[in-house]
């Protein structure tokens, strides 16, 4: 089960230090993915979720569209870069909670603007439905909202839970949408148990949906472990991920992707 957390790598921490200062002191490793975006408005975006800008973001955004770029280059080539530096240098202790924090709300307004003109044109029905949500106890959720966007991009319909949901709460949703996969997230140790927990009380009320899991804390091996059907590493994979265990358990052959490195 891919949790849809896993583009977000952050360990979890607090405390607070400037975003740009915090940039500078480490060199990018997702800053190399825009480099050749340097002085473009793509580069632009990508300073402006690092930064934090929850402001600016939005207006950047426009201009892009404006100027004829496409809304998942836009995605691909500069947020998510960003967002996924923005974890690693949480992880470093060179960002604090203040500045992942900022950087989130940049994304989310960033995202909301992007989603209605990724969506425009595609009518068709979805190939499925996915319920998605960060475990019980954990607030983290920057990898989970990554992977709902591109999950409704590769025509999945999904509902998003939110973070710090019980299991409880996870079975009642997946029931009520009739969820054909549900993603779980966990971005700290603590909280994994939460994701056996879930699968365990699928299996005792009886519920078969296959859980995919995901983020910073898990990996393949816990995903088999607890009897997850899939793990994701990223956000990209969880997409694959989420297309095979569709066509493994519903016989969709046709929304199996290719690539892709994840489980099952």
């Amino acid at each position: 089960a891919p949790a849809l957390d896993a583009s977000a790598r952050p360990a979890a921490g607090a405390g607070g230090a400037g975003p740009a200062a915090g940039a500078a002191a480490a060199a990018p490793a997702g800053a190399a993915l825009a480099a050749g975006a340097e002085g473009t408005m793509e580069r632009a975006l990508y300073d402006a979720v690092l930064s934090g800008d929850k402001e600016g973001i939005v207006p950047l955004v426009e201009a892009a569209l404006a100027a004829g770029r496409e809304p998942m280059a836009l995605l691909n080539g500069a947020l998510i870069p960003a967002i996924e530096e923005v974890g690693r240098l949480f992880g470093q202790g060179v960002y604090f909670l203040p500045q992942l924090m900022l950087s989130a709300e940049a994304m989310k307004r960033a995202f909301a603007r992007l989603k209605p003109e990724m969506s425009r044109g595609e009518a068709a029905k979805p190939i499925g439905t996915i319920v998605m949500a960060t475990v019980e106890g954990d607030i983290h959720d920057i990898g989970k909202n990554i992977c709902n966007v591109l999950l409704e991009n590769h025509g999945f319909r999904v509902v998003d839970l939110g973070r710090d949901v019980p299991a409880e709460r996870i079975l009642e949703a997946a029931r009520r949408e009739k969820a054909d996969i549900v993603g779980l997230s966990a971005l700290m140790t603590t909280t994994m148990p939460q994701m056996k927990k879930v699968i365990d009380l699928f299996a005792r009320e009886g519920f078969h949906c296959p859980v995919i899991i995901g983020g910073a804390a898990t990996d393949k091996e816990y995903a088999r472990e607890i009897g997850a059907a899939g793990h994701g590493r990223d956000a990209s994979e969880a997409v694959e991920v989420a297309k095979r265990v569709m066509a493994l358990f519903y016989g969709r052959a046709e929304v199996a992707g290719g690539g892709g490195g994840g489980d099952p």
